[in-house]
This record gives structure tokens, sequence and C-alpha cells, in this order.
């Protein structure tokens, strides 16, 4: 069962009516798992320093402690980048199963000037370890969305669609998840691809198997294929001085592979042929 907890910090100044409305919003939003991390919005300001302060309830639905160790959080408006930092913060250790609040500084220059609006969305951007997501090894892998097109060349199957969700059901055991993919452009116009675990398809419509509740049917276009147990996973990007720009995944499966780019809209291509990227190999399960 998820448990709320303060950091000592915060347990010794926290206001009694801070204090209620955290309780309020986690009893509220316990139970929305939808995803392993969850970062639920409190409030959001600029301090007399310039400093943007986001205050979130951090859910760690996950079965592992949640670190921040040269991580990179995104705050997004839509797809557009509002603000970007690495963070390493020894005190915030979140255990599993552990909401606890914070507030991520983001120093002036780490954040849009002159944003009017900052109702947006905080998000752990890729850092290089996968560490919060399944290792995929012998899942059949499908994908889902609402409109996908396709079209066929060859003996290669190309893909288009906006916020593809991919399904991931073990060959085995009938185990089950989703990644929803997303993507933002930076200022300087590089494209990021964005992963988010998911236990429920939530960005898409889907009906609730009543003899097996914790398996989905989804209703919307897919594009799938019979070469579909996954072998091998490999993200590539740019890896800079500060920050790594994470934009194609290729799975390879037993006899093809499946490579996926991000983009406004966000495309895949299905082949027989080990694909060329031209892109540093960020990590590979």
């Amino acid at each position: 069962m998820q448990q709320l907890q303060f950091e000592a910090s915060w347990d010794k100044a926290l206001s009694a009516q801070d204090r209620d409305q955290i309780e309020k919003l986690f009893n509220e939003t316990k139970e929305k798992h939808f995803a392993n991390i969850v970062f639920s919005p409190i409030r959001e300001a600029i301090n007399h320093r310039n400093e943007l302060l986001i205050t979130v309830l951090v859910h760690n639905f996950s079965a592992i402690p949640l670190t921040f160790e040269n991580t990179r959080l995104v705050y997004l408006n839509e797809q557009m980048i509002l603000a970007e930092k690495l963070f390493t913060l020894p005190a915030l250790v979140i255990p599993p199963k552990v909401s606890m609040p914070w507030t991520f500084i983001f120093p002036q220059g780490n954040y849009r000037s002159g944003n009017s609006n900052w109702a947006g969305r905080l998000q752990i951007q890729f850092d290089g370890k996968m560490k919060h997501l399944h290792n995929v090894d012998d899942y059949c892998l499908t994908i889902y969305a609402e409109q996908i097109h396709s079209h066929q060349q060859f003996d290669e199957w190309t893909f288009h669609s906006m916020k593809p969700v991919l399904s991931f059901r073990h060959k085995d055991t009938n185990d089950s998840f989703y990644w929803q993919l997303d993507w933002f452009e930076d200022e300087p116009g590089s494209d990021y691809l964005l992963i988010e675990e998911q236990t429920i398809p939530t960005s898409i419509d889907y009906h609730v198997d009543q003899y097996y509740p914790d398996q989905y049917f989804i209703i919307g276009s897919s594009f799938s294929f019979e070469d579909n147990v996954i072998k091998k996973v490999t993200g590539y990007g740019y890896k800079g001085e500060t920050l790594q720009v994470f934009d194609t995944i290729v799975f390879e499966f037993e006899q093809s592979f499946l490579l996926i780019k991000a983009g406004p809209l966000i495309s895949g291509v299905y082949t027989k042929t080990p694909p060329v990227v031209n892109r540093e190999i960020l990590f590979t399960f």
C-alpha cells in the first residue's frame, strides 16, 4: 500500500495548512499508479532570487528506491520545454511504494523567462540508466495509438503516430505493461524521445477484462507483426557535457528490427535489415 512520508526538514518546517493540502492531494492521487514515477503538482512560484520553484508530490510506485543523481528533469507544457536541469539530491531518497513532497529549484537560465503560464508537468528525462523501466527481453511487442498511418515498401513497413503506446506482454507468463512515447523540442531544435512506463494504458481508450482485471483491451489503431519477441533494445542519441539527447530506439527481434524516432509525428520502421543509426549508443539491454 502506498504511504505518505516527509523528508526530515520538511516534517519540521511544514505548516499545518500545507500538511493538510499535501495529505489531501496524496489521498486523491495515491491510487493513480499508471506509471512507476508520477509527479503530482502542488504549486509553482518565482522567488526573490528569480529561481523557478516547482513543488510536487513525488509518487514512487515502483519496487525500488527513487534517487536523484545527475537526474535530468524537464518541465513541459504540451511539447514546449519550460525548464530543465540536472539534479543531484542526496537528501531525497524515496523508498518503494512511498510518496514524498519536494520542491525542485530551477535557477534563472534553466527556465524560459517571461513565461506567464507555468501550468506544466514535471517529468524525468532519460538519464542513461533506464533504471525505472522493465527489462523487455522475451516480451512480445505491439504498438497502439488513436491513429496510426502506415505503408509498405518492399520488405519495410513505415508508420507515423502522434503518441503511440507500446504494449509489452511476456511470451510465457502473460505479464504486461506499457510505454507511453512522447517527444519535445528544445530551443536549439533537438527532438527528444520521452518514455513513461505505465501499468495502465491511460492515454488511449481501453476496456478491462471482467475476469482478469489486470488485463486491458485497447481500442484504437494497432501495428503488429509476427516476429515480435524482443531480444535486445538499444537507445541512441547525442552526448554532451551536461546532458544527453535521447531520440532513437531500436528493438531487435529474432529475424527483424523496429526503429522508432522522435519528432512531432513519432515515426517507426519495421525491417528485416539491421538499421544504420548515425547516433551514439546511449544504452543497451
